[in-house]
């Protein structure tokens, strides 16, 4: 009896872990469908708008000259309760597509 007294208090003391990594969190973590369709407007955003916004793309690298940009934001959350675990990891990625007078022409958002 003892021993199960023991162990559940354990388990009540230390039953809850954590780890939350936003090292690949980026400034589209403040953004939902709601905004980006508000903030970025086909036909009229420029690149030079997205940049004010976002800052530069996570992909490509060298971004000046090419027609399609993509930003990634990733937070990994991970929590034991007891013997649950529970995992509230968030992924957002956004795809710009631009036409040759760097005007908006698609855009694409994926909240998982």
């Amino acid at each position: 009896m003892k021993l199960i007294i023991v162990a559940t208090l354990s388990l009540l003391i230390t039953g809850c872990l954590s780890n939350i990594d936003k090292t690949r969190e980026t400034v589209l973590r403040d953004y939902s469908e709601k905004n980006i369709n508000e903030s970025f407007v086909v036909g009229k955003t420029t690149k030079k708008e997205v940049i004010g916004l976002l800052g530069a793309p996570t992909s490509p690298e060298v971004y000046n000259f090419k027609d399609t940009w993509i930003y990634y934001s990733q937070k990994t959350e991970r929590h034991i309760f007891l013997i649950v675990p529970i995992n509230r990891d968030v992924n957002k990625t956004l795809i710009l597509t631009f036409d040759k007078n760097k005007v908006l022409t698609n855009v694409k958002f994926i909240d998982k």
